[in-house]
């Protein structure tokens, strides 16, 4: 795993950006540059390998789907990974969505099969994703906390593994996506 300092002034503070090992796609496009950024086009499903080690306890990733790439493709769901993905009902979630026009409401609540994280977004609207994850890659039960937000949506949760695998990544799905993706450790 390749590591780029965003500040070379101060080699032991903030984020690093982390490279991962490799990228698949489930379909379209996918590749990550010398600097960590992972590009993807047409892609219905990402997965980032690599990108959680023991070099840092926690992690923070940001997501941008561009505008007019999604269709009809649904909300955005994650799965933490190692060699495959964790589709087991492993994740807990709780989440609030409140809407561009007032109303509120809660979305996968209890334990699933996936992480519920960025809403649907209609054809060119934009939308982002943040996420702070915590342990992934301790033998202890992850934690992720997260914002998204389109044009129409946003959306606040968190979630937290019943396991305690030691995860090296993560799939985002949903409808054909093109956008980028960034991982930072957190300096101890």
């Amino acid at each position: 795993m390749a590591i780029n300092r965003l500040n070379p002034d101060y080699p032991d503070a903030g984020l690093v950006q982390v490279v991962p090992t490799s990228v698949s796609v489930g379909s379209g496009s996918g590749s990550v540059d010398g600097n960590g950024a992972v590009t993807f086009s047409g892609a219905t499903s990402v997965s980032l390998n690599g990108c959680f080690s023991s070099a840092y306890a926690n992690y923070k990733v940001s997501i941008v789907i561009d505008d007019g790439s999604w269709g009809s493709g649904g909300d955005v769901t994650l799965n933490f990974r190692t060699t495959t993905d964790d589709t087991s009902n492993n994740y807990n979630s709780m989440t609030i969505l409140i809407g561009n026009t007032g109303g509120t409401g809660s979305y996968g609540a209890g334990t699933r099969t996936f992480a519920y994280v960025m809403p649907y977004t209609a054809t060119n609207k934009e939308s982002l994703g943040v996420f702070d994850i915590h342990s992934p890659n301790r033998a202890e039960k992850t934690l992720m906390t997260f914002q998204s937000l389109s044009e129409t949506l946003s959306v606040v949760g968190g979630i937290f593994t019943n396991t305690t695998t030691q995860y090296t990544g993560f799939t985002i799905s949903a409808g054909a996506m093109t956008g980028t993706i960034r991982v930072y450790g957190y300096r101890n």
